[in-house]
């Protein structure tokens, strides 16, 4: 009994399946050919008379008269929903129509195909005319002549810029969208991109195998002469290029001018604002130095971290460095001023002096010694104290009897205790001579900064992002999960923030 009712169930819908299929008759008698169109919720009638196409409406209403050689039903992605659009072919010229039988696009070229940029929520046209292709507007308007083999309407996301890659003779090249070639067909590949650090757009090119950059007026600023090439930024968004060769790092101004040149397994600019100062961090087999901008290396690539600090008050630049473990410092010429012996060092403003000191602190398991030296690196006073003793001490300098007194020694221990003693840690000294930690303090605020060494993500890529990917229509996929780097590379600990992100 079962049996029989599932078999009438399936019977019935069969029938009104097919009932909803079928074509009504006094449809297949006017017309010599009909084909059913029934996708969406829309529901239209593809007919033929005289050897000529037509369309009608779900009610067999005509919405387009039998007049065409041809016509079929299309669709585009345009957001979460498909655009159908009717496609059409006169006396050999396609046109586009809308669902409902209203012209979109005239009879000009040989083809014609309606597409939507999702990201840009834009349509155009891609049409081809005399075996080569270009881009079009809805009115009609050609906004990229028909003379390529290929034309690809792209968009970055970033800089909402919206441009045409194109190919002519096997070459790539790049269009504005009004279609005023800006960079010319003579590269393997061709591609815009944007640093959103620096806010500068670029396009990423290749020629014969090496990598340049262009700017997007089609000048060349770096030749293509690299392995790989990419531009960057400083913390303050302030544009540079990264170029390599030999699986060797160097730097480029915008100019196209190198800065430091490609001996490093990796390099960064940094830049001071306060003193307009500019310099490059370089690394060699996992260790640390200082380049100038003409590539001279001022402190070699020896020491687990350096990094050049500014003194608040006076603006004095002094480099501070890390070696085993240990801190010490050298002169914006890179000559050591105090060794790397210490916990903590820094520079300080005696207000009543009015003169700049250093001061060195170390410690083992019952004192810390306090050291001050002046900018020579001569000591000029140090002192003894006892983890047991109170947390204030006062002191009187061997060559200023009324020298500022040391206070709060009790945040030095704190600062110490927790492991604060890296080179990131800033004490600063008022005329009072109370040490501490000031919130708005250049260094206090960088600890909020993120890091412009591993961009947040607590991490050190072995090797550099590359430039290019290899492309076809479309980008590779498969990046790491980490930094998105496309190539072979491992990941540390990033050596600027420690791992964790921030400064």
């Amino acid at each position: 009994m079962r049996r029989k009712i599932a078999l009438l169930l399936i019977t019935i819908f069969v029938f009104f399946a097919s009932y909803g299929q079928r074509i009504p008759k006094k449809i297949e008698k006017k017309y010599q050919e009909v084909e059913l169109f029934q996708e969406a919720g829309y529901k239209r009638y593809k007919v033929k008379n005289n050897g000529r196409w037509g369309l009608l409406d779900d009610k067999g209403n005509e919405v387009l008269s039998c007049c065409f050689d041809w016509l079929y039903i299309s669709s585009t992605y345009a957001g979460e929903n498909s655009t159908f659009y009717i496609v059409t072919k006169l006396d050999g010229k396609e046109g586009l129509y809308d669902i409902n039988g209203k012209k979109i696009f005239p009879f000009i070229y040989k083809s014609a195909s309606l597409r939507y940029e999702q990201d840009s929520k834009t349509f155009y046209v891609a049409v081809k005319k005399d075996e080569k292709y270009g881009i079009c507007q809805m009115d009609g308007k050609e906004i990229i002549p028909c003379i390529y083999e290929q034309a690809f309407i792209k968009f970055d996301k970033d800089s909402k810029y919206l441009y045409a890659q194109v190919k002519k003779e096997g070459k790539y090249g790049i269009c504005q969208m009004d279609g005023k070639g800006i960079i010319p067909c003579i590269y393997e590949q061709a591609y815009v991109s944007f640093d959103k650090d620096s806010k500068y757009l670029y396009a990423q090119v290749k020629k014969e195998g090496k990598y340049g950059i262009c700017q997007m007026d089609g000048k060349e600023i770096i030749p293509c002469i690299y392995e790989n090439v990419y531009v960057s930024s400083t913390t303050e968004g302030i544009p540079y290029i990264k170029i390599s060769n030999n699986s060797k790092w160097g730097l480029c101004n915008l100019s196209g001018k190198i800065l430091v040149p490609c001996k490093y397994e990796q390099t960064r600019l940094e830049y001071i604002k306060e003193s307009n100062f500019y310099y490059a961090i370089v690394s060699d087999k996992e260790k640390y130095g200082i380049c100038t901008l003409n590539g001279i290396e001022i402190v070699p690539c020896i020491y687990e971290y350096v990094e050049i600090q500014r003194e608040e008050t006076n603006g004095l630049l002094y480099v501070l460095k890390n070696l085993n473990g240990k801190i010490g410092i050298s002169n914006i010429s890179g000559d050591e001023i105090i060794p790397c012996q210490y916990n903590y060092v820094s520079m300080s403003y005696d207000e009543e002096a009015k003169s700049n000191y250093y001061f060195a602190i170390n410690s083992d398991d019952n004192v810390y010694s306090i050291k001050h030296f002046n900018l020579l690196g001569n000591l000029i006073y140090e002192k003894t104290l006892k983890k047991s003793q109170s947390n204030t001490v006062n002191y009187k300098s061997k060559q200023h009897e009324e020298l500022s007194k040391l206070e709060k020694t009790a945040i030095i221990l704190r600062i110490l205790a927790q492991g604060m003693q890296s080179m990131n840690s800033y004490m600063n000294t008022y005329s009072s001579g109370n040490i501490y930690l000031r919130p708005d303090s250049p260094s206090y605020s960088r600890q909020k900064q993120t890091c412009s060494f591993c961009h947040g993500t607590g991490y050190n890529p072995g090797k550099e992002r590359p430039p290019f990917y290899s492309y076809s229509d479309d980008p590779m996929t498969g990046s790491c999960e980490i930094c998105g780097d496309k190539s072979n590379h491992y990941h540390k600990s990033c050596p600027s923030c420690r791992g964790k992100g921030y400064k």
